[in-house]
């Protein structure tokens, strides 16, 4: 009787690894996925940031009496808005002091959703 060789794999084993081998890859592309996804979001926040920051220096150097501006969007799709508007500062003893003014600019954009972040300081005007 002739003897038969058990060198090779068998048809169950060979699909189990494939099995194996597919989850592990499905489980890489998932978290390349992810990776690329927060890699953009950064990378918007970071263009956003620098554009408040721009914007409020700009308006810093001149701040003019009230006023608001909305820009059209960019080629990123950001909208900005900037305002300066009175803001009445109060001091410890109740004494209203005048001359201030909230530089404010507001950054909208959308991706998945309607995003907004916002900068604003205080400058005296004499």
């Amino acid at each position: 009787m002739p003897q038969s060789s058990s060198a090779g794999f068998t048809l169950l084993e060979t699909v189990i690894a494939l099995g194996i081998l597919a989850s592990a890859i499905m489980g890489l592309l998932i978290t390349l996925k992810t990776s690329v996804d927060t890699a953009k979001t950064l990378q918007r926040e970071m263009e956003v940031r620098n554009g408040l920051e721009n914007r409020l220096a700009r308006l810093r150097l001149d701040p003019r009496s009230e006023f608001r501006q909305e820009s059209p969007a960019d080629k990123t799709g950001v909208t900005y808005i900037e305002e300066v508007v009175p803001e009445k500062v109060i001091k410890s003893d109740y004494t209203v002091l005048s001359g201030y003014r909230r530089i404010r600019v507001t950054a909208k954009w959308q991706d998945h959703h309607i995003e907004e972040r916002e900068a604003s300081f205080l400058v005296f005007v004499p």
